[in-house]
């Protein structure tokens, strides 16, 4: 599997898996977004220097999604979203991975990983946890996983 930068080229792809109903169920925000309305934030996602979005491939075919918004200089939100067809097959592990070690190689000024997920969001809840990420702090229904990518 690779991470690659996203593209202009992915940009309707995202959006399909995006407004699958499997994933609005499971995202904090669950609404159907418009095509119009995902390109327009796609298009400003991409220019931000603060936010990271890469795709997923694994032999030719994008698997899934994977995002970081760098927050207070040292930490990196992540949001990752499986392709509908790639989904059950471990793959945001292997995301999970391959991105710790793009972050700890390109962005040393970033310490910790956090993950805001829905309670009911078990699958990802156990996604990140095997992945070293632990309970932080509980917002309403939000989970916060955080982990430190580098020993005190």
């Amino acid at each position: 599997m690779i991470l690659r930068d996203v593209s202009h080229e992915d940009f309707v792809w995202v959006w399909e898996c995006r407004n699958d109903e499997t994933t609005r169920k499971n995202s904090i925000s669950s609404k159907i977004i418009s095509l119009e309305e995902h390109l327009q934030w796609m298009e400003e996602s991409i220019l931000l220097s603060e936010r990271k979005m890469m795709i997923a491939v694994e032999e030719h075919e994008r698997i899934g999604i994977i995002r970081f918004d760098v927050e207070d200089r040292d930490t990196a939100v992540i949001s990752i979203n499986i392709a509908p067809k790639s989904r059950g097959r471990g793959y945001s592990q292997h995301m999970l991975e391959h991105l710790e070690v793009l972050i700890k190689s390109n962005y040393k000024d970033i310490r910790t990983l956090k993950a805001n997920i829905k309670k009911e969001n078990l699958i990802s809840i156990k996604t990140f946890t095997k992945s070293g990420f632990s309970l932080y702090e509980e917002v309403q229904e939000i989970i916060i996983l955080t982990k430190s990518l580098y020993s005190s």
